[in-house]
């Protein structure tokens, strides 16, 4: 069962939307429990409420070529492609997502 849900997800991932860019911002979400609302991961928090708290917010300057879409929500404990451990200010992103809180596959520079 898992096999066969991973496979149709990376099938599925053929159709996903390519972005990339330097990053700007990168910030684990943490929820407050008053507003239930992530303060410091605004676009996580408008697009997945109090469930932000089990994501990173990472933005950039979409990079030549790429569409408008300039911020993705990543799980926290994602195993990022190209070497880079934790997303940072100032490193290269590039990302295949199906919406900003469904990565496909999401790459950083080391």
């Amino acid at each position: 069962m898992v096999a066969g849900t991973l496979v149709a997800y990376q099938s599925v991932g053929a159709f996903g939307l390519n972005v990339g860019g330097r990053i700007t911002f990168a910030q684990p979400c943490v929820v407050d429990n008053i507003s239930l609302r992530c303060e410091e991961c605004a676009l996580c928090s408008n697009l997945l409420g109090p469930a932000c708290g089990g994501y990173t917010e990472i933005q950039w300057i979409p990079s030549g070529g790429t569409p408008g879409q300039n911020y993705i929500c990543v799980p926290k404990g994602y195993l990022y492609r190209g070497g880079g451990k934790q997303p940072r200010i100032g490193a290269w992103l590039w990302a295949k997502m199906l919406a900003p809180q469904i990565p496909i596959q999401v790459g950083i520079s080391p």
